[in-house]
């Protein structure tokens, strides 16, 4: 401020906004979030624009206020369209999918799923691809299409694995146990991918304290 460095401010007060959001303070999060959007707005910085505008639409997703998570998820992607950014509009596609998901429309939200996993590949960014596989494994899960959720979520267990990805393999382990095979009363394998959902928790668990403790 005392600069008079408006890309700083910006930048600085989406940090803010992170911070409050990581405390699960989502109140707090979104008014530096909206701060910073409109300093970038002012700058014509549509880059910085974009990252705030799907940090806004997280937010609201946390907070189960769908429709105001997708009228800024939906911003954020015809912006990135405009940059041709890849990268922000397989995130955005995915994020748009999983507002389908929770308004309980499973058919934009397969298609928005799809559509972020086919540009990943393009971009080799196995994490969104993981994440969004994941993602229709749960979404097959919920439509009872067991053997179609297997497959999903398999490869994304797998791409997981060879990225050394613990959080998304805790997540998808913990939904093969206890979303796929226990519902399907095929206890054994539950018991097994419960197994390796607490190793990966576990292991998450010590790398983050171990980070804690050097920080």
């Amino acid at each position: 401020k005392e600069m008079r460095n408006k890309k700083g401010i910006a930048k600085n007060l989406s940090n803010m906004g992170l911070v409050y959001y990581e405390q699960g303070d989502y109140l707090n999060a979104l008014k530096p979030f909206f701060e910073a959007l409109e300093i970038d707005k002012e700058l014509g910085n549509k880059n910085g624009m974009a990252v705030r505008l799907g940090n806004i639409g997280i937010v609201y997703m946390k907070q189960g206020d769908y429709p105001n998570a997708l009228k800024y998820y939906l911003e954020a992607l015809e912006i990135d369209k405009e940059l041709e950014n890849k990268n922000g509009i397989a995130i955005r596609l995915g994020n748009i999918g999983a507002v389908y998901y929770n308004q309980g429309d499973y058919r934009d939200a397969l298609k928005h799923y799809t559509e972020a996993i086919e540009i990943a590949r393009e971009l080799g960014d196995k994490r969104t691809i993981a994440i969004n596989l994941g993602n229709i494994g749960t979404l097959f899960t919920k439509q009872k299409e067991y053997k179609k959720a297997e497959k999903y979520l398999k490869e994304a267990s797998s791409l997981s694995d060879s990225m050394g990805a613990l959080y998304e393999k805790m997540q998808i382990e913990k939904t093969i146990s206890q979303d796929l095979y226990a519902q399907t009363q095929r206890y054994s394998l539950a018991y097994k991918h419960y197994k390796i959902y607490r190793t990966a928790k576990d292991s998450l668990f010590s790398e983050e304290k171990s980070k804690d403790i050097g920080r």
